[in-house]
């Protein structure tokens, strides 16, 4: 792991109206269109930047982040990359795989995504969180409220096991019977 202590870029800008292969336009077309996206860029990856300490990321909407973090090395060719922006929450998470990177930053509000586009392009991404769709279905709160009233008693209702006095037998009865009379 490098200690480079100048910024190194990560992501060199690639004009997404250039001459792309058909997978790498195929997969930047169907990235833009999701409805979690609101901007992007095709990039391709500096590897070697991810062996310093100190990364330099232009994101899409024009914002440039200055991290600081380090590579945990599985191989050299599978890695993952964690580091923090210095003076704010964010962080990033980038996981190299064969030469492919994955992964989320976050800038303290907004989150980035980075993704394999095909053949060493990759896209990054600002994502809309509040277009995701909702974790349970629309109706889930009113299921849960319909099994509630269905039940005849309440679980929290029963009575603990610790809680009932305990029973009586046959035996104990006689010898109390004996010891009155």
């Amino acid at each position: 792991i490098g200690t480079v202590h100048a910024n190194t870029n990560l992501f060199t800008a690639v004009p997404s109206t250039g001459d792309l292969s058909p997978a790498v336009s195929q997969s930047f077309n169907q990235i833009k269109l999701r409805p979690t996206t609101i901007a992007s860029s095709l990039v391709r990856i500096n590897s070697a930047a991810l062996r310093t300490k100190q990364l330099s990321l232009a994101l899409p909407d024009s914002k440039t982040l200055k991290l600081v973090g380090a590579a945990d090395s599985a191989t050299a060719a599978n890695f993952i990359w964690t580091g923090a922006l210095p003076d704010t929450s964010g962080q990033a998470i980038l996981v190299v795989r064969d030469g492919n990177v994955t992964g989320t930053i976050r800038d303290g509000v907004n989150l980035y995504r980075v993704e394999s586009a095909s053949n060493g392009m990759h896209v990054v991404t600002k994502v809309d969180e509040t277009k995701f769709p909702p974790d349970e279905p629309e109706n889930f709160n009113q299921k849960q409220k319909r099994v509630q009233i269905k039940a005849i008693v309440p679980v929290d209702s029963l009575p603990d096991e610790a809680d009932k006095p305990p029973e009586k037998s046959a035996d104990s009865s006689a010898m109390t019977k004996k010891a009155d009379g």
